[in-house]
């Protein structure tokens, strides 16, 4: 976008795989500022996680206004999450769209109350907004439509009617622009992804929520369904029927009904939307961290309904020093975690699954400073991960010939026959060939080109070869 190419990706094709508003947020911040767009992108992630933390804080006070503990210890949560600060030292979208959900939830809380026009505007709004940061935000547009005829139930046309309104006017904007956007010039509409594999996206999901809140040695040894079965035997246990219908009636609470139904809709998202591959390693979970909120509200309420009798019969004061006393035990968890993460990270830079790039084999390469001694102005690079390439050169990035990423074995010349024109008379450019990287072993390697085209060797390092291409 700053060097006016409008919104395309660093294959200089249309930007289809996520929505335009964090895209246009850090090019806009960084034309006013002249910043680098990552710096940028560093800026905004502190302001970002700071005010998740603070509005975390207030969406608790809100939910639960007569218990300030559940604040605390809400805003605690979030402040020592490895996950939330994982997702804050990446380039990602998903904690602009977490502050997205947290205002959406504490308005939705107001709709259900008073469903003032200024109140259910604002919920459209940040509704039909939060799309543009993550195509996930439809699970707003749906929890709020929802909300609407659900405040409006007592006439059901009117319910309905009201609802369907909301439905279509807050939609229209983000459908509009996959159409004309995305599907027009491409034929893609919400972007490429891996068909999600259902019942692996529902355990995972699982056990992203479980190290969200319990250490990894306990869940190690005790399997996900255990720990379940033991919670559900304690609440049933120490509860009498009275106590889980209590429980029920909050559950569509106008302070925690907002949380449930988009704690459903986000869930059945994770579930059946999203590609496994991409998470199934334990804390790629910048796209289910969306869900905290929902998931703190529905626990905290739990909590708050459901502690056994033998607890509850204790003084007030004995059984908030308790609670006190159990959180600060839990908080030495995610505490011990961070500390674990920062030091590697002091070392190595940023750690987590989403780094794949900007790692120390490639920084320290010397490959970045020798594309910044060429002219790249009227040449083609090619690489065979290309965004890394672009990283390190901020340039546009051609493929190179690839085959089946499933294959077993790559033949090289049946790959040719699908790229007949491949690389073209206009094909002169730079080769980047990252060797340090290993999983796209299905592209092919300069010495698989050499029919179609020269390749002279410029610079060698461990991490990458760089070539020179002339077509033949």
């Amino acid at each position: 976008m700053l060097d006016g190419k409008g919104l395309n990706d660093y294959l200089n094709i249309p930007l289809t795989q996520f929505p335009p508003l964090y895209s246009v947020l850090i090019a806009g911040i960084s034309f006013a500022t002249r910043l680098d767009v990552f710096i940028t992108g560093q800026y905004l992630n502190i302001l970002t996680f700071g005010l998740a933390i603070w509005l975390a804080g207030y969406f608790f006070y809100k939910i639960f206004p007569n218990e300030p503990l559940f604040s605390y210890f809400g805003s605690a949560i979030f402040a020592s999450s490895l996950s939330l600060i994982i997702v804050a030292s990446n380039i990602l979208s998903d904690l602009l769209f977490l502050l997205f959900t947290l205002a959406f939830l504490i308005v939705a809380t107001d709709v259900l109350e008073t469903a003032t026009v200024k109140n259910i505007i604002v919920m459209g709004l940040i509704a039909a907004i939060s799309p543009f940061e993550r195509y996930a935000g439809l699970a707003l547009i749906f929890t709020g439509a929802f909300l609407v005829f659900f405040r409006f139930r007592e006439n059901l046309i009117r319910g309905i009617f009201f609802g369907g309104i909301f439905a279509a006017l807050t939609a229209l904007p983000i459908l509009l622009w996959v159409y004309f956007h995305n599907y027009l010039p491409t034929g893609i509409l919400f972007g490429v992804r891996l068909p999600p594999n259902y019942l692996g996206n529902f355990q995972v999901t699982l056990e992203k929520m479980e190290h969200w809140l319990l250490p990894a040695a306990l869940t190690n040894l005790i399997p996900s369904w255990a720990i379940l079965l033991i919670i559900l035997l304690i609440l049933i246990g120490g509860n009498q029927i009275t106590d889980w219908k209590r429980w029920f009636s909050f559950l569509i609470d106008p302070h925690f009904l907002p949380s449930l139904i988009f704690f459903i809709l986000y869930f059945g998202v994770l579930v059946f939307n999203i590609s496994y591959y991409e998470v199934r390693f334990p804390y790629m979970d910048r796209i289910h961290i969306i869900i905290l909120p929902a998931l703190l509200t529905l626990i905290f309420l739990t909590i708050r309904e459901l502690t056994p009798t033998y607890l509850r019969n204790l003084a007030p004061r004995t059984l908030e020093v308790l609670s006190i006393f159990i959180f600060l035990i839990w908080l030495s968890f995610p505490l011990y975690n961070i500390q674990k993460y920062v030091r590697k990270a002091y070392y190595q830079g940023d750690v987590s699954e989403f780094n794949m790039y900007n790692i120390p084999a490639l920084r320290d390469s010397g490959i970045k400073e020798y594309f910044a001694s060429q002219s790249l102005s009227n040449q083609k690079v090619y690489s065979n991960y290309e965004a890394a390439a672009w990283f390190i050169t901020r340039q546009p990035i051609t493929k190179l010939p690839f085959g089946d990423s499933k294959a077993k074995r790559i033949n090289a010349s049946e790959v040719l026959k699908e790229f007949p024109d491949w690389p073209g008379k206009a094909g002169n450019g730079y080769v980047l060939w990252i060797k340090v990287l290993s999983f796209k072993p299905y592209v092919l390697s300069p010495e698989q080109l050499t029919e179609r085209a020269d390749f002279k060797l410029l610079y060698s390092n461990k991490a990458g070869d760089i070539y020179l291409l002339t077509p033949k």
